[in-house]
Order: C-alpha cells, then structure tokens, then sequence
C-alpha cells in the first residue's frame, strides 16, 4: 500500500520521500530502484531516531507527514511536528488483540498527540482504537483499505479453473504464521473433502508454520489436495484460477489479499475478525465464520462448491463490491482529502467514514 500510495502521489507532481527507521528492507530498496529519494535513520535508540527525523523534516520542511503502525507514529509524528508540518497523519493497519500491550498502545497515543488525524482502515479498527490507552476518539478517522488488482501474467499464464463436476479450487495468500491460522483450514478442508474428493487448496505465502501445516495435511491424509506455493510474485494467476478465496486468521485488520481477490472477482470465505466479515457483508460477495470453527468453515466452502449460481452471484458481487468501496484510487482519494486540510468537515467525502461525530 506504501509503494503504491508513493507512486500515486508522484503521478500527482507530489515530491515524495521516504523514510526508514531502522533498516531499510526490501520495500525501500525497491523504492529507490523505482527512482524515489529513500533515507535509513537507524538503527538507534527512539530519542536519537526523533532527533534525525526531525532534522531531516527542517531541511525537507514537508507538508505531509504519514506514519505508518504504532513506531513510525511515536518518531514521526513528533518529528513532523517539531518540524511544523502542516499535516500528520498517523494510520494504523490492523487490530489491537486481547491482551493488549497497555505501555504500547498508551506511549502510541501520546505521540498521536502531534498528529491531526488517526487514520483505522475499518470501523471496528476505530473503535478499538478507541478504547486504548489514552485516546482520543476525536481524532480519528476510518478509511477503508483499498488496494490495486493483483496482476495477471497474461493470457495462457493462469489456467481457468477445472469445470468438472468435482472439481473445486481454493486459494489462500497469508504468511504462514500463528495469527492466519492455517490449521483450521487444512482442518476444514478434510472435512470437506469428504464430500468434494477433487477439491484443491492453493496456499500462497511462506513463514514458520510450512512444516507443521504440512504434517498436518498428511495426519489428516490430505496431502495431495494442499500444495504449499511458497511467496510468489503472480498472486493473480493463482487468484484467477481458482473458484474460492478463504482467510481463516484469528487476527487481521483489511488484509490487502481479500480486496485483491475481490478484485478478481472472487466470492470469500473469512473469519469474522477485524474488518472482514464487514467487507464481505459490505459487498454480499462471501461469507463470514466465527474464527476457529472448523465446522463452520468447511460449511461455508461446501455452500460455495456444491451451488454454481450461488458462487456466480457473489463473485459478480465482489467485482462490484471491490470497484466501489475497496479500490485504491478511491483510497488514495480519502488521503488526498486528509492531507490538504485534516481539519475540514469529514463528511464532505464519502471515502471517508466516522464512527465518532461529537
């Protein structure tokens, strides 16, 4: 979303920098290839990190500060407002879980105290963030994420999915860690293929729980209907070949791969968990399941599988959906909005939404 939001604002005849705390990974090496000025601070202590950033700001004298997540917030908006910027914007991209860290979210709000706006990517992100430690629920704002299509390599590059009467593709892209919860699907898909034999699930995305997830696809003697694609970069081929999108993370904010596959014209299958039961809800393109049902989840796939004109209708929903409330022009067109004047009355654009209108 960074990059894209960088080139957008660029297409604009904006001057972008971008600044890295600590390292500065692969997004920022990307960004310099892609001709964007890119500047490393750290690694250094926060109170060092504020200082550079702010000396860096009085040269640059930016009118637009953008933090992202709860570190850049804490050194970048104190900065941008040592600097005088004529707006901060802090956005946060997902969800506070239970238990929450008390010291992180409070020293996150104290230095949102330098910033105009707190920006959640989706209304129950705003009233978590609302209920943290020292908040301050005026200023904040949700705009729906909003991404671009995941391209396509082309034709012939992704195969349509199988129209046999058994066959059925799922797709799943999300690092393979604890919060996605991987093992509920794998779980759900056994249960499902005891009525869909041919069913096929796609997991895009690496991470620490490869090995575990693969032996339990083997206990579970579904080995052969998972296959583990790894990080790849032609994320829409595999969207485009497949019949169904599932999430079944514990946690998650508006992951970015659910308005991807809508895009694609996907109908989902997502635990109710940060705001993807509202999206789904939203655009009547899926469904949404409580997190960690097994049973739930698999009825869910099944409900998709077993009625074509049921998967049409959302998938055609989605499409709509995703054009409408989830594009990245209509994002880049809130921030826009936020930028030139935080203060202004919010509900002049309707890309904008609040929860909060005291």
């Amino acid at each position: 979303m960074v990059q894209s939001l960088c080139h957008q604002h660029r297409a604009e005849g904006h001057e972008v920098s971008v600044h890295c705390l600590f390292s500065c990974g692969i997004l920022g090496e990307t960004l310099q290839e892609q001709g964007f000025d890119v500047v490393t601070h750290g690694p250094a202590s926060y109170p060092r990190l504020i200082a550079r950033l702010a000396r860096s700001f009085l040269t640059l004298r930016p009118d637009v500060v953008h933090c992202h997540n709860v570190v850049a917030s804490v050194i970048g908006a104190v900065s941008g407002r040592f600097a005088r910027a004529k707006s901060i914007i802090c956005t946060r991209h997902g969800i506070v879980s239970r238990p929450r860290n008390y010291r992180r979210q409070g020293l996150f709000w104290l230095a949102a105290r330098c910033a105009d706006r707190v920006v959640a990517v989706c209304p129950k992100a705003e009233a978590n963030l609302a209920r943290a430690t020292f908040a301050q629920p005026r200023k904040l704002v949700t705009i729906w994420n909003g991404a671009k299509p995941a391209s396509v390599s082309g034709p012939g590059a992704a195969e349509p999915p199988s129209e046999s009467k058994h066959a059925f593709d799922i797709v799943t892209v999300a690092r393979l860690g604890p919060p996605k919860d991987h093992a509920t699907l794998v779980r759900a898909l056994s249960k499902v293929r005891q009525v869909a034999p041919a069913v096929r699930l796609w997991i895009v995305g690496d991470g620490p729980m490869k090995s575990q997830l693969q032996r339990l696809a083997a206990d579970l003697d579904c080995a052969e209907n998972v296959t583990f694609l790894g990080a790849r970069s032609d994320v829409g081929d595999w969207l485009a070949r497949s019949h169904l999108f599932v999430l079944s993370s514990i946690s998650e904010g508006v992951p970015i791969s659910l308005l991807e596959a809508m895009a694609a014209g996907l109908p989902s299958v997502v635990t109710d968990v940060g705001g993807m039961g509202d999206v789904v809800m939203r655009a009547d393109a899926g469904h949404a399941v409580p997190p960690g049902d097994v049973d739930a989840l698999a009825e869910a796939i099944v409900a998709y599988q077993s009625n074509p004109a049921f998967r049409q209708r959302h998938a055609e929903n989605a499409r709509r959906g995703y054009e409408r409330y989830f594009s990245f022009e209509r994002m880049a067109s809130a921030y826009m909005f936020l930028y030139q004047d935080p203060r202004q009355p919010l509900q002049r654009n309707s890309a904008l939404e609040r929860t909060d209108t005291a």
